[in-house]
């Protein structure tokens, strides 16, 4: 059967909160690399790469399965961005680029993103979308 793990992606660097969907800091990123080391080291088995459609937490999701998502393994080629799982607080930071924004950054970056699931509306969530506690 699928085994299925969630990793929780936060900014840490000062005044990460304030901003709107802000990428990683280089602390982040660091961070990002150990937990890939250290818990995911061998990716062979990987067969799906999922994340939030936020800047930060594709970031996250690449640089961290980089290793699966790059290999001939049986991973599928591209992170899935999906906005239903969408992190909500009042902080700047989980509201998203829109979409045309958020395309460009990702492809200037050049990662391997499905956003197909993705439209204008969903990226611009704030703290009264469906999913809110």
């Amino acid at each position: 059967p699928p085994i299925i793990r969630c990793i929780r992606q936060d900014n840490v660097g000062a005044g990460a909160y304030t901003l709107r969907d802000p990428g990683l800091t280089p602390l982040d990123e660091e961070q990002s690399i150990s937990l890939g080391e250290a818990s995911f080291p061998d990716q062979s088995n990987i067969s799906l790469v999922v994340s939030y459609s936020l800047l930060p937490t594709i970031q996250t999701a690449f640089t961290i399965f980089k290793p699966a998502l790059t290999s001939s393994g049986r991973c599928a080629p591209q992170i899935l961005a999906l906005p239903d799982i969408q992190e909500t607080s009042d902080h700047l930071c989980n509201i998203g680029s829109e979409l045309t924004t958020l395309k460009r950054s990702i492809g200037e970056r050049v990662w391997p993103v499905d956003l197909s699931p993705v439209t204008k509306s969903e990226v611009s969530l704030t703290i009264s979308v469906v999913n809110t506690p």
